[in-house]
């Protein structure tokens, strides 16, 4: 079997997710049971002298999204900055991929213009912060000494939080260009949680631990519930994932015990 693919225009990285399936529903697919989704990753070259450097950028979310990309480039030794708005408490997840991991970087700012965090660099391409105060922090992504191709993405989950003495919440939302929504939750080792999903298009829930990373289930298996023991005490991030519909109201009920 073969698919032709068309390549966007624009540069940048590309991910698609695909599954056969059989005529009675079946699906097909990769891994021990058969389901796992073929994926293909496509990137698009583009001219690092297109682009203008050493500007800001004002980052700003569609309705009712949690994050944003940028593909863009930088030619050697210059940087580019995104502004974000944000409160105190908030958790910011940015993540960098570029060409070439060896001059591209990563830093994050205060409003004050303090470096909240170290470096990051392709390698690792993961940047996760804790705001200190409410106010507008700096994101910069520098090249070092060659031009780069790269894609900046950006994410603040909103915090889930339960009444006092409560031990559930119902969360409405609406999805926005086809993109993943991010929500925050801290619960303990032991406790037991459970996560619904009702949409009203194609969609499927991804959990993992903020702090150790570890995935608890993954969009590519389509589920819309979730329950399991939890392996440990730190903030957990859950997506509202997208199929095919870019945009659709859904209700998602989390419920720790």
């Amino acid at each position: 079997i073969s698919v032709e693919f068309t390549a966007p225009t624009q540069p940048g990285r590309y991910e698609s997710y695909w599954q056969m399936a059989f005529q009675d529903g079946d699906l097909l697919g990769m891994g021990d049971s058969r389901t796992g989704y073929l994926f293909v990753k496509i990137r698009v070259p583009g001219t690092a002298t297109q682009q203008p450097a050493d500007e800001n950028i004002k980052v700003s979310f569609a309705r009712g999204a949690t994050n944003i990309a940028y593909s863009d480039s930088l030619n050697s030794n210059r940087s580019r900055g995104y502004l974000i708005r944000a409160g105190a408490g908030q958790i910011l997840i940015a993540n960098l991929v570029a060409d070439d991991s060896d001059s591209a970087r990563l830093r994050l700012y205060d409003p004050g213009g303090k470096q909240v965090t170290p470096d990051v660099t392709v390698d690792g391409g993961y940047l996760r912060a804790t705001l200190p105060v409410t106010g507008e922090y700096r994101l910069v992504v520098s090249s070092r000494d060659a031009a780069i191709q790269y894609t900046l993405g950006i994410s603040i989950p909103a915090r889930i939080r339960f009444e006092r003495g409560a031990y559930s919440a119902t969360v409405e939302g609406q999805t926005a260009e086809r993109r993943s929504v991010a929500y925050v939750l801290r619960a303990l080792e032991g406790q037991t949680m459970y996560v619904e999903l009702d949409a009203s298009r194609e969609a499927a829930l991804e959990i993992y631990g903020l702090s150790d990373g570890q995935p608890l289930i993954r969009h590519v298996a389509g589920a819309t519930t979730f329950s399991d023991t939890l392996p440990a005490t730190q903030d957990y991030i859950i997506l509202v994932v997208p199929g095919v519909d870019s945009q659709f109201d859904y209700e998602l009920y989390v419920e720790v015990r």
